[in-house]
């Protein structure tokens, strides 16, 4: 009796904690409206920002955002494009902030997202760097949000008193009209090893009670 409650226990935390479930913001933004292309055409109508914010839990309710830059919630996981840049969490950007607003349901209301790439310290010319703005309608009170993705070219490299500086191309596009965001909880499929030695435990389990019948 004493082995068969001990392999059924067993049973139930590997099973229990070999499945868990994260959940994922995503974020589908407008298609760009302005432009400014010093290379040609880099940013065009058809491209816009798309991506996604991964946390362990669900964002807590009424999350008021910090407005500095000092982002109040951070990701597990996360990916961005804007039609030319991806910033992801597996090769992160130089500078990254989320700063989020919920509603009492923990609903995404308001935010401020800023992912920037800058060039290397010893820059070169034909170095590139980009950075993108994701702005909801709620973060500036006098102003509507939207979206900026910005790519440029480092074209002449100058030393200067606080530094390197690099003289950019720079190409941008962006929408005055903030995105929308949905929600997805992923879980996380029991590996199928964790079914076997579950499975192995509950006919070893059998097996005893057969053998003591």
């Amino acid at each position: 009796m004493k082995f068969l409650k001990l392999a059924l226990t067993t049973t139930a935390l590997v099973l229990s904690t070999s499945a868990n479930a994260s959940v994922i913001y995503q974020y589908t933004g407008n298609q760009y409206t302005g432009f400014l292309n010093d290379e040609s055409d880099i940013y065009d109508t058809t491209m816009s920002i798309t991506g996604f914010i991964e946390f362990e839990s669900p964002l807590a309710p009424n999350l008021t955002v910090n407005g500095d830059e000092s982002g109040n919630v951070t990701p597990i996981s996360y990916s961005f494009s804007d039609g030319i840049n991806t910033f992801t969490h597996l090769a992160p950007p130089v500078f990254e902030d989320f700063d989020i607003g919920t509603d009492s349901s923990g609903n995404i209301t308001s935010w401020y997202i800023e992912l920037w790439d800058n060039y290397p310290s010893s820059p070169s010319i034909g170095d590139t760097s980009g950075f993108m703005d994701i702005i909801g309608s709620n973060y500036y009170p006098d102003w509507g949000g939207g979206d900026q993705g910005n790519y440029g070219t480092c074209t002449e490299v100058q030393t200067v008193p606080y530094g390197v500086y690099c003289r950019t191309d720079q190409n941008s596009g962006w929408t005055d009209v903030p995105g929308t965001w949905s929600t997805n909880t992923s879980v996380v499929p029991i590996p199928a090893a964790s079914w076997l030695f579950g499975s192995g435990l509950i006919g070893l389990v059998g097996l005893v009670r057969r053998k003591k019948a």
